[in-house]
């Protein structure tokens, strides 16, 4: 039979798909291990005001060159393609701020309700934008990465990230 601190340890394996090892590794004395009334083990972060730099750790080292991109091209463009440029970057300079705020409070719903399976929910939500939200962004920093960039293309994916990050 498995120990307490053994299913916590199967736990934080888990913890480590989603976060990645190297990150895991730096969090492990920032990491609670504890137990459900019905014997599921879980994991919350001590600071859970630090989620979203944790777990959004892709989208936030996509974002700052994605902006950089956008910022450098709205320099290069004609008048009319800058202001949508501008436009796309204000955009996403917004749904960075609601996606962390977001994620932010599913993670704090569920460190102070870890036991609660509608918080797990929420969480596994979030977590599942934000996973897909990054998987956008990444194609919006590599289209704003091309020598000639289509701003038409640039605004359809950042539709659909905001359809992802909002979809109501």
């Amino acid at each position: 039979m498995k120990s307490v601190r053994d299913t916590d340890k199967i736990d934080a394996s888990r913890l480590a798909l989603s976060v990645g090892a190297t990150e895991l590794l730096a969090l492990s004395s920032d990491l609670i291990f504890k137990t459900c009334p019905d014997g599921t083990p879980y994991t919350v972060l001590k600071h859970p005001e630090n989620a979203f730099k944790i777990f959004g750790s892709n989208w936030d080292a996509t974002i700052g060159v994605t902006l950089d991109k956008l910022k450098g091209l709205a320099g290069k463009v004609g008048i009319d393609i800058k202001k949508r440029v501008t436009t796309l970057y204000d955009g996403l300079d917004g749904i960075n701020g609601f996606l962390a705020q977001s994620f932010n409070a599913s993670y704090l719903t569920y460190s102070t309700r870890p036991c609660d399976p509608t918080s797990v929910d929420a969480l596994r939500k979030s977590t599942a934008t934000l996973q897909a939200a990054t998987g956008i962004l990444i194609a919006i920093k590599m289209e704003s990465s091309r020598i000639n960039p289509d701003v038409n293309r640039l605004e359809d994916l950042q539709s659909q990230l905001l359809k992802v990050v909002n979809p109501d």
